[in-house]
């Protein structure tokens, strides 16, 4: 359960990181 958990968070954290990454990116391109 602990590891399913910890997963999952790492994994939406890791999304939310490279939504954020991704969109000052494009913002210090464009």
């Amino acid at each position: 359960m602990r590891v399913s958990r910890v997963g999952c968070l790492a994994s939406i954290a890791i999304s939310l990181v490279l939504s954020v990454v991704l969109t000052v990116l494009l913002n210090l391109v464009f």
